[in-house]
């Protein structure tokens, strides 16, 4: 796989936050003039490295200077590689700002909202493994209120105004059955239009569906990302009588369903992660799971992602995805005794492109 050049990243992270190559230049070898020897670089070099990083030609001495300045920041030349692999953390950090976009349920007493404990974890998950790249990053926390005249009058609502703003990655949390933003940008991103369920699965709109059982088909998610329970009874009617009389949830991909009934050697849920590149290079990222569980696994799973993004521009507006397997147990505790076991990719991270 192709390393990335760090210098490139870190310098074009500072341009994206306001820092021109003139200034940076002078807040260098500001810092510089205070060591022995005394080095410089020159704003030339630092904008071949933000801009043409192939063409750079740096020395010893700049290397030097760059190392005393980015020390500062934990960044500095002896404290991380200079070559590092494409990771899809790394590039959610290229501009410093992003949000986290969570479900919720405002509570019958209009005091709180209620959010699932399994997406608060997850977004810590995601905040320790961000940490564990650089600790110098900014989000903001927006709450998508779920509410079923919201599924189609979302336009104007607080989380649809951040999903249009540019200029800064976005990570949805959860699956469309409770999170609208995740609706929202996924089908935008498989270019499809939302909440306009299908009639059975097809692998050419979309890689993955869900399956969620309900007591009847009126109560059904409105999602492009989940087919019609009764078109789904007509062509699998003994899986689908398994799933109801069980309660469980499945995911399609690979061609079939993978459902989550529990079994003498216990269960499993079923999560994916959709990440795709967006016209103005900002990061668009959704967590998704059957369950909270799943969700948290997937998230779990995001440092091993190292897969280079594609341009938005490419041909099939390419999508970033995989699909991720996780064993479930009960553990002896008040509340939700759920539990989740070592996750694995049981689809690995690759690249979808519209037909």
């Amino acid at each position: 796989m192709e390393k990335k050049f760090r210098l490139h990243r870190i310098i074009r992270r500072l341009m994206n936050e306001g820092m021109t190559t003139h200034g940076l230049a002078r807040r260098i070898n500001e810092i510089n003039s205070h060591y022995s020897p005394r080095v410089k670089i020159s704003r030339h070099t630092i904008s071949r490295l933000a801009k043409e990083p192939l063409k750079a030609s740096v020395t010893y001495e700049n290397l030097i200077a760059l190392d005393r300045y980015l020390e500062q920041m934990g960044e500095g030349l002896a404290d991380k590689p200079i070559l590092e692999k494409d990771e899809l953390l790394a590039r959610l950090l290229e501009n410093n700002k992003f949000a986290f976009l969570v479900g919720s349920k405002p509570n019958k007493d209009q005091l709180h909202d209620d959010v699932s404990l399994w997406d608060f974890r997850t977004v810590i998950e995601l905040g320790q493994q961000l940490d564990a790249i650089n600790t110098d990053w900014h989000h903001e926390l927006v709450d998508v209120f779920l509410s079923g005249e919201g599924r189609l009058e979302y336009y104007g609502r607080s989380w649809y105004e951040t999903i249009v703003q540019q200029g800064r990655s976005i990570v949805a949390i959860g699956a469309p059955r409770a999170n609208l933003a995740s609706e929202v940008m996924l089908a935008r991103m498989f270019g499809l239009e939302p909440f306009n369920p299908p009639q059975i699965p097809d692998g050419n709109r979309a890689p993955f569906y869900f399956f969620w059982p309900v007591k009847s088909p009126d109560k059904a998610v409105a999602s492009s990302f989940a087919p019609n329970p009764a078109e789904i009874r007509k062509s699998a009617p003994r899986e689908y009588a398994n799933w109801i009389s069980a309660g469980a949830d499945a995911l399609w991909f690979d061609g079939r369903w993978h459902d989550s009934i529990k079994r003498t050697n216990g269960w499993f849920k079923y999560g994916i992660l959709a990440a795709q590149r967006r016209k103005d290079q900002s990061i668009w990222l959704v967590l998704a799971g059957v369950s909270g569980p799943a969700t948290l696994a997937v998230a779990r799973l995001l440092k091993e992602v190292k897969h280079e993004i594609p341009n938005f521009n490419d041909p099939g507006s390419p999508v970033l995805w995989a699909v991720v397997k996780v064993p479930l147990h009960e553990e002896h505790k008040e509340g939700d005794r759920r539990a989740i076991g070592n996750p694995e990719f049981i689809c690995q991270p690759q690249i979808w492109r519209r037909k």
